[in-house]
Parts: C-alpha cells; sequence; structure tokens
C-alpha cells in the first residue's frame, strides 16, 4: 500500500512540474510592463545597443541605482531570441523561480521523516498566491536575489553544521558577490547576519580569523574591484555610490522614521499571511 502511495504521489509531483509550464508561461507576454521591469530590459537594451556592457545608462543618462548584472542576464535572452519584449524580459523570473523551488526540496530532503515533505514544502513556495498572481509574472531582479540569498544562507548553515568551514567560506562569499552584482549593498547585510549567527550558533568565532575565511573576503573583494576598475575606464566609479546606498536605505528607519519601522513589524506577519495564501490555512491545524 506504502508503494502505491509513493508512485502516486510521485506521478502527481511530475503532473505538477509538467502543469507549471504552461501555468507560468501562458500570457506571460499579455500586460505590459511596469516601472521597474521596463527600467531592467531598457538599460539592458541599452547596453546591447552601445556595445558598452560595463556602465549601465537609461536614455541615455547615467544609470547605477543597480549593478548590471541582471541586466546581462536579459541581454543573453534578448541575444538568443532575437527579441525585446516583455515576454523575453520575464522568462528568466520563470526560469528562476523553478530553480528556487528545486532547492528548496534540496536543502530540505533530508530534514523531514518522509521526504515527501520536502517536495510538498518546494511546491508551496512555487503555488503561493503571491507566485502564481504576482513574482512569477514579472521581470524583476527579486525572484533571483531571493534565490541566491536563500541557498547562501541554507549552504552556510550545511557546511557549518557538517564543520566544514573551509567550504563554507568560498561558497558564501562568490553568492554575495552574485547578490552584490544584482542589487547592490543590500547583499552586505544578509552576509553579516549569516556569518554572525552561524558562528554564534557554533561557537566557532576563531574561524572569522582564519586563512580560508580571509582569503575567500579578499577574493570576493577582488571581484567586485576588478568590476569597478573596468568600470572606471568610462565613468569615475566613485559617482555610483550615491545611487546604491539611496537604493539600500529607502526602506529602512533612515528614511521613514521609528513609528512606520513599528507599524512595518507588526503589519509584516500579516502581510505574509495574505501573500503565502491558500498555505498558510494550514498553520490553523497547529
Amino acid at each position: 500500500m506504502e508503494e502505491q502511495h509513493l508512485k502516486r504521489f510521485r506521478l502527481y509531483t511530475w503532473a505538477a512540474l509538467v502543469l507549471t509550464i504552461p501555468a507560468f508561461t501562458w500570457h506571460l507576454g499579455l500586460t505590459p510592463f511596469i516601472g521597474d521591469e521596463a527600467i531592467r530590459s531598457l538599460v539592458a537594451l541599452e547596453m546591447m545597443l552601445s556595445e558598452n556592457y560595463l556602465v549601465p545608462t537609461m536614455r541615455g543618462d547615467f544609470y547605477f541605482s543597480k549593478p548590471p548584472l541582471y541586466n546581462w542576464i536579459l541581454i543573453v535572452f534578448f541575444k538568443m531570441s532575437g527579441q525585446v519584449n516583455e515576454w523575453v524580459a520575464r522568462i528568466p523570473t520563470v526560469i528562476f523561480s523553478l530553480c528556487f523551488t528545486w532547492i528548496i526540496w534540496f536543502f530540505n530532503r533530508h530534514k523531514f521523516e518522509d521526504k515527501r515533505h520536502a517536495v510538498v514544502l518546494a511546491f508551496m513556495f512555487l503555488t503561493c498566491g503571491r507566485m502564481i498572481f504576482y513574482d512569477s509574472f514579472l521581470g524583476l531582479i527579486d525572484i533571483f536575489f531571493s534565490m541566491v540569498t536563500y541557498t547562501m544562507i541554507m549552504g552556510a548553515y550545511h557546511f557549518a553544521s557538517r564543520g566544514k568551514f573551509g567550504s563554507m567560506y568560498p561558497f558564501i562569499y562568490a553568492l554575495s558577490v552574485v547578490g552584490f552584482m544584482l542589487k547592490g549593498l543590500p547583499t552586505l547585510h544578509f552576509l553579516g547576519f549569516t556569518l554572525l549567527i552561524i558562528h554564534g550558533l557554533f561557537g566557532k568565532w576563531e574561524m572569522l580569523k582564519g586563512r580560508n575565511h580571509v582569503l575567500s573576503l579578499l577574493g570576493a573583494v577582488a571581484v567586485i574591484a576588478l568590476y569597478f576598475m573596468a568600470y572606471s575606464y568610462y565613468r569615475e566609479a566613485t559617482q555610483t555610490m550615491d545611487p546604491l546606498v539611496d537604493q539600500a536605505t529607502r526602506r529602512t528607519i533612515l528614511k521613514y522614521g521609528i513609528w512606520d519601522m513599528v507599524k512595518h513589524l507588526i503589519t509584516y506577519p500579516l502581510e505574509n499571511i495574505y501573500h503565502f495564501f491558500p498555505w498558510t490555512l494550514l498553520g490553523l491545524w497547529h
């Protein structure tokens, strides 16, 4: 009987995966771009037309609210398809959504006595209201950035729980470079808290002074510095700091004040109940 249940579960899983293709691509290009989508695509298009893949511009003017990694990704899809439109610009989001689902399964597949629960958990992410009706249909950075950040945090715990700090450091710093080149300074917050929590949890503060950590940190800094050195051949690299700082502080206490921050802390859990509906209904059983 258990074998029959397992076969049926596998059938349902594969059926769900197959159905994600039409579900997430049907009418993908129907609605016009929203603001940020248009910015990502316009910047990528201008890079293609100018053949300058280092310096983001918008309508020919200086633009550096975001580093250019996601623009590079869009350029790949634009060139592969030979088109620049809503459908092509949103396909990376669909691909990253499916990759993120797989990563959730991968890191949780050994966390449950019944491994099917990890599959259900992954599909809860993919089929929640926010993904079905919003995030999966927009050509924005957020899904990819969230996937990179989640992988960094879970990967750090995976390696640290096995005592493999020598592997953890290059792993998380490589992903922090990817995160920085996607969204800039917010990645540093996630990296810093990950390091603090992991070393505090396992009591390995001395590892921060070790060679593996220092070399990984220097390697990440060197990669980012190389990009800005190349950028400086075209424009003054120091001009990129003001827009990066502005983007990093837009939703913080520096912009909105204490009362707005307190109100956000109260409303944020309720917003997530709404966004992750219907799966948040499962919480009523506990």
